[in-house]
């Protein structure tokens, strides 16, 4: 899009889900209703941040964390602008605690020294799971009509 000077970097973090709502804002859509449906969805929902585009490094957004997991194991994570907590290792301690301000590469173990920042964030994660399976159990199957089922498997996706 023009309106996207060319060569702009964002500092700021942010997620995959923010990307859709980010690309309708720019292209000047609304957001679908099943976006961000419901109080427990709308806490998870992504967000447009395209002012962080648009408007340069002045803009600022409130810091969301960025949450991650992986099923059928037990691995998850959360991170924040400043720090990454990791839980469920195959063959590693059950937790470790980033400081990505000193330790992008992800090298040093700060859970025993940061035990205030580890709590708080096991805090938010436990939440997020809980939020994540409360929504799951809430979802409803759709079900594909016949039009859309024959698009996808004319273009492969589906057998």
């Amino acid at each position: 899009p023009p309106r996207i000077p060319a060569g702009t970097v964002v500092e700021e973090q942010v997620r995959l889900l923010d990307v859709a709502p980010t690309v309708l804002a720019l292209a000047g859509r609304p957001l679908p209703p099943e976006f961000g449906a419901g109080a427990l969805a709308a806490a998870y929902a992504g967000r447009d941040v395209s002012p962080l585009l648009t408007q340069g490094a002045p803009a600022r957004l409130p810091a969301v964390p960025a949450f991650a997991g992986l099923q059928p194991f037990d691995f998850a994570a959360v991170r924040t602008e400043t720090h990454k907590l990791m839980t469920g290792f195959f063959d590693a301690p059950a937790e470790r605690l980033f400081d990505l301000r000193i330790d992008a590469g992800e090298r040093h173990d700060v859970a025993t020294a940061e035990r205030p920042t580890a709590d708080l964030l096991r805090s938010t994660l436990a939440e997020w799971r809980r939020g994540a399976a409360d929504a799951a159990h809430a979802t409803q199957a759709t079900v594909m009509s016949p039009e859309h089922e024959a698009a996808l498997r004319a273009l492969g996706y589906i057998e």
